[in-house]
């Protein structure tokens, strides 16, 4: 088969396949940008926790080190 600058296959199974693999990456971008989310929600609690026993245990240089 020559295809031209354009063209499209007409074969149905390979637009088929290609919306498929579309869709699948589509559906992959979605999980990892769910997950980062996830991460970041986890990121923020974990140097609240930190913070809060950095504060209770007095350790005052630590926080000044660590620019909390």
């Amino acid at each position: 088969m020559n295809f031209s600058f354009g063209d499209r296959p007409q074969n149905d199974d390979f637009i088929r396949k290609f919306d498929s693999k579309i869709a699948t990456l589509d559906f992959i971008q979605i999980t990892l940008r769910q997950n980062l989310l996830k991460v970041i929600e986890l990121e923020n609690v974990l140097k609240k926790s930190f913070y809060s026993l950095l504060v209770k245990t007095g350790d005052y240089i630590c926080l000044k080190t660590l620019n909390l």
